[in-house]
């Protein structure tokens, strides 16, 4: 299926060792039924401080499909901290809805984009957002996979922002370069959940 890469023998050399054998790169699991299951691509594993293995693939993917007001997440994670945060994006209807029927925001309060948002990345409306995510994921994710803190966008994760690939692959270094101001901010501020059960 595979030999090597064309006209790079680099990457090639990396791929494949000496019997042949091709690295994809990927965490699979295998169930006792025989199936793989893709868990995520190695190089988006990292370790958190107190040591435990977060794949972020995993985790987005869940507070993805588990809340309709999302319609994209990046979480981000380091070493040197003890919890993840995140950049989300939301329906501009379905957040709409969230504030007026959860907050008792009005029409009015509501009348333009940039003002929703404004009102989104306060610190009591994100801690509302936030506790209806992680609600909404429940038990399918351990206390450290869940996120502490957010920046909300409608689109964060834009082609034309260049930290998403045409095929709407995260490129995770660069999205930490992008949004390096708001993660650095989210960690100064630290976790807005830390006293509320996640």
């Amino acid at each position: 299926m595979f030999t090597h890469y064309y006209k790079n023998p680099e990457e090639t050399a990396k791929a494949v060792d000496a019997d042949g054998w091709f690295s994809t790169g990927d965490v699979a699991q295998v169930t006792n039924d025989g199936w793989f299951i893709i868990i995520d691509r190695v190089k988006n594993f990292f370790k958190l401080a107190q040591g435990e293995y977060v794949t972020p693939e995993k985790i987005e993917n869940l507070y993805l499909t588990s809340n309709s007001l999302l319609t994209q997440a990046y979480a981000h994670g380091d070493f040197t901290n003890s919890y993840l945060v995140g950049v989300v994006g939301v329906d501009p209807n379905a957040i709409k809805s969230f504030l007026k029927q959860r907050m008792n925001f009005t029409d009015g309060d509501l009348a333009d984009e940039e003002k929703i948002l404004e009102i989104c990345n306060r610190r009591e409306t994100r801690v509302q957002i936030l506790l209806h995510m992680n609600s909404n994921v429940g038990s399918k994710l351990n206390g450290f996979e869940k996120l502490h803190n957010i920046y909300v966008e409608f689109e964060p994760l834009r082609l034309d922002r260049e930290v998403i690939t045409p095929t709407s692959k995260l490129r995770r270094p660069i999205a930490y370069k992008y949004f390096k101001k708001q993660l650095d901010a989210m960690y100064k501020e630290g976790s807005i959940v830390k006293d509320i059960k996640l």
